[in-house]
């Protein structure tokens, strides 16, 4: 868990907005301001712990910038592909990886890569900024557009810290949502003009027009409606286990230890099972409560 922040205002408070998310990563904070537009970033270091690793993460020209939240499951795979297409890496995270994606295909670049993550982009070459979230929506990304300002961060409150010069309104509607739902439905938030982006979506701002010029969806689940599969219950126990247990090993890659949250549920069991398959000094953590009716610690010990 990283923080990334942003924004094209030069009179906001980058410094105080990235330091409300320290929490996020408390392993180092870097800003880097430009002329049109801001990047920030507070580290949680798990993949190449070194300061080739830091964000925001610029291309060799300077031209393209990053900051990203999150982690990309097979990257390696990747990098290798970019590596025979004549890319250098300076170092070994998937950060670079997906820089690199970026300048090789684009936009098309978020077709090429799995995982959970908030990414934004500056691309000086059009002049726009560049925001992506995961496909489940797994990872927070938050945005503030008022018609001139724009910016953007892992949390709501990293946008009101960072935006010392705007006066936030209350949004009455999300209120209401929220007392009738217990939660605020995307993309609404607690304030007026600022949206959460959306899972699966895409937003491009150019910087020079301040103009929002798209946000829309990038990926839709495909479901295969087709009726009587060949398919035995023993095939299908099968691929389902060999699928648990790659995706496993993918989001095990890590320079850092490893360990899993066991509530003692099927969901969490399993996962620490394959974990332990795959590393037998894995280490959990599990919660209790005093109420027993709430409590799964005994399961957890099982």
């Amino acid at each position: 868990m990283c923080g990334i922040l942003g924004g094209n205002n030069p009179y906001w408070d980058y410094e105080k907005g990235i330091q409300c998310m320290k929490h996020r990563g408390p392993d180092g904070t870097r800003i880097a301001r430009m002329d049109d537009f801001s990047l920030a970033f507070t580290r949680l270091a798990i993949i190449d712990l070194s300061d080739n690793a830091m964000q925001p993460m610029f291309s060799e020209d300077y031209k393209v910038g990053i900051v990203f939240n999150g982690e990309i499951y097979g990257f390696t795979k990747l990098r290798n592909i970019l590596i025979k297409r004549g890319y250098k890496f300076r170092s070994t995270s998937d950060t670079e990886v997906i820089l690199n994606a970026y300048l090789e295909w684009g936009e098309h670049f978020i077709t090429k890569i799995d995982g959970m993550y908030g990414i934004a982009i500056l691309d000086k070459r059009d002049g726009t900024v560049k925001l992506f979230r995961d496909r489940m929506g797994i990872k927070p990304l938050y945005y503030y557009y008022d018609g001139t300002n724009f910016g953007f961060a892992s949390e709501l409150k990293g946008i009101v810290n960072m935006c010392n010069t705007i006066s936030f309104q209350i949004d009455n509607s999300a209120v209401y949502d929220y007392l009738n739902y217990l939660y605020i439905p995307d993309p609404k938030t607690y304030y007026k003009k600022i949206y959460k982006l959306q899972p699966a979506h895409r937003l491009t701002f150019d910087i020079k027009s301040q103009k929002i010029l798209k946000n829309g969806s990038y990926w839709k689940l495909n479901v295969n409606e087709q009726k009587g599969s060949q398919r035995n219950q023993k095939e299908l126990i099968e691929e389902l286990r060999y699928l648990m247990r790659e995706s496993v090993k993918e989001q095990m890659m890590a320079d850092v230890p490893v360990g899993t949250f066991l509530s003692g549920g099927v969901d969490s069991s399993i996962i620490t099972y394959e974990s332990g398959r795959i590393n037998s000094d894995i280490e959990t953590f599990s919660i209790g409560f005093t109420d027993a009716q709430y409590d799964e610690s005994r399961y957890a010990l099982m």
